[in-house]
């Protein structure tokens, strides 16, 4: 399932539109590890991958525990930062534990 969102707060992050889907979270690339009933979010690797420090390691991101604010349809919900989305998420896009889709779908 994918859903139109809107994310903000984050002021390295800005304010981004793009597609939501889900995700089922492990071990993410800030280095925590989750579940699907835990609040995460991982960012497209575009948003993701500039934060990250010339180590490489995305362990040290600076967004890493950084929380989110996802709009759908009038509704909204917080988020933490917690793993990375490869492609094909773009700019803008963003993966929600499963928890989170829920909440601003109403679907189950």
């Amino acid at each position: 399932m994918t859903i139109t969102i809107t994310t903000t707060t984050i002021a390295a992050f800005g304010n981004h539109s793009g597609d939501g889907t889900f995700f089922n979270p492990g071990l993410g690339a800030c280095g925590t590890t989750a579940n699907d009933n835990t609040m995460v979010v991982a960012l497209a690797a575009p948003d993701f991958d500039p934060h990250t420090p010339p180590s490489g390691n995305s362990n040290q991101n600076s967004l890493c525990g950084k929380r989110v604010r996802i709009f759908r349809n009038g509704k909204s919900v917080d988020a933490t930062i917690q793993d990375r989305c490869p492609p094909p998420c773009k700019v803008g896009d963003i993966d929600m534990s499963p928890v989170w889709i829920f909440t601003l779908t109403g679907l189950e």
